[in-house]
């Protein structure tokens, strides 16, 4: 090694541990920084997570838009007519659900709000029984409120909205807001702020889908430029098998949706529950919340089932949800959405339950295909490092090695569905670890 490579190479140490001790010693303001750095560039990373999902329709529409022809008005049409095509997609199938579920949802909130207002002498006199039994709770409201439940017909609204609103604001001047403005101003501000966000992300993610080869190649042109071509080789491999994992994922995902809320709609049309095709739909859609996303739509299904039917329905519909979820949660995810990203039902429970206590719903979300991903890369890992141990004469129990050997027609399926210049790169290797493999097993038997 040359002096003046030596030198460089303490140079990047000393440079990477002052960076590491600085980090250590201010590790506050480091994570303050990244959060400020993170909120500067979330609408390039939300149009970044926007167009990966689109992505995931795009690619299948444009092997479906003339991918053989030759003439150059049409493929040069095809990225954004696919583009636009994804998006209508999403909207129609977002337009369905609100479709089938919000003119229903309204007429249920509406009945149950003429109920309420029928029985409203008879819900005061049970509410004022109820808080009778408990002496403090009476004498708070009936001193700050001035509400008398003994007399329910004779409760003033006007001045109990007057002392509520009072009560919220904070204070009695005028012109000065309380927390409860406070807050509802900075709700609004964030949910503002979110659609704006969220239209910037759009706008960019498209902008990115129309363009990807090119990033594609300037972000392979700065990697292989810095770093070196054996690091940029396993980093190019762990993103490639990231994004396999994610976008089968997302498929998974929507087919175990469909699934879901088909069984549900059969389920419901069997038991003659009301409102079978809108719960169905809904409890659906609401799936793709892995786990709990389907009791989302389970608890509007029993509202509507409670309008239309009665509580002795309602309770009847709600075993049903539970017995369905039971049998999505533990039977249908692990199989449809485990198989999709090739990971065992089992892990796909752990993944979930992991990332549910992690990081809640959107732990949930993230946690199957990450957990997807490492599991891939660790196999190819173990298992390279199991057919070094090979070559090297370590003793391999039998049993590890025939597992690891692969059937003859699963070899020759893979082989057919690779890219003809990926087998050529990896036939020499795969014969060599099956040559190996071989070896062992007979070394072993004899």
């Amino acid at each position: 090694m040359e002096r003046k490579d030596l030198e460089q190479i303490i140079l990047k140490t000393i440079i990477f541990l002052v960076i590491g001790v600085l980090i250590v010693m201010h590790f506050d303001l480091a994570i303050q920084g990244l959060l400020i750095l993170i909120g500067f560039m979330s609408p390039m990373l939300l149009g970044f997570a926007i167009a990966f999902v689109i992505n995931v329709i795009l690619v299948r529409l444009e092997k479906i838009y003339f991918p053989k022809t030759k003439n150059r008005f049409i493929q040069k049409s095809r990225r954004p007519v696919c583009i636009l095509l994804a998006l209508l997609i999403i909207l129609l199938v977002i337009a369905f659900v609100i479709v089938m579920v919000i003119p229903e949802l309204i007429d249920a909130v509406t009945l149950i709000t003429k109920e309420i207002s029928d029985s409203y002498e008879t819900i005061l006199n049970q509410l004022g029984n109820l808080i009778h039994k408990v002496p403090p709770l009476e004498e708070w409201l009936y001193t700050n409120l001035e509400i008398d439940l003994k007399n329910p017909a004779e409760i003033n609204w006007e001045s109990f909205i007057g002392k509520v609103v009072s009560m919220l604001l904070g204070s009695d001047e005028p012109g000065k807001l309380g927390s409860f403005m406070d807050s509802t101003v900075s709700i609004a501000s964030s949910i503002g702020s979110g659609i704006v966000t969220f239209f910037i992300a759009l706008v960019f993610g498209i902008y990115a889908l129309s363009s990807k080869e090119r990033l594609s190649r300037q972000v392979k042109q700065l990697v292989y430029a810095y770093i070196r071509p054996k690091t940029a080789d396993k980093i190019y491999h762990v993103c490639h098998v990231a994004n396999d994992t994610f976008s089968n994922f997302i498929v998974g995902q929507c087919t175990e949706a469909v699934i879901l809320g088909v069984l549900c709609i059969i389920g419901m049309s069997i038991f003659r529950f009301p409102c079978a095709v809108m719960v169905g739909t809904l409890v659906g859609a609401t799936a793709l919340i892995p786990i709990i996303g389907a009791y989302i739509g389970a608890i509007v299904g029993s509202l509507m089932v409670l309008t239309q039917s009665g509580p002795w329905q309602m309770l009847f519909f709600i075993l049903f949800i539970i017995v369905l979820q039971q049998l999505e949660g533990n039977l249908i995810y692990p199989k449809v959405v485990g198989s999709s990203v090739g990971l065992p039902g089992i892990w796909v429970l752990a993944a979930v339950t992991i990332g549910g206590s992690i990081n809640g719903i959107f732990g949930m979300l993230l946690g199957v295909p990450t957990a997807a991903t490492i599991y891939r890369l660790l196999g190819e890992n173990s298992q390279k490092r199991v057919m070094h141990r090979v070559q090297q004469n370590q003793k391999i129990p039998t049993d590890l090695l025939k597992a690891l050997t692969p059937e003859p027609e699963a070899v020759s399926s893979e082989t057919k569905s690779e890219p003809e210049s990926e087998q050529q790169n990896n036939n020499s290797d795969g014969d060599d670890v099956l040559d190996e493999i071989v070896s062992a097993l007979d070394t072993d038997e004899n």
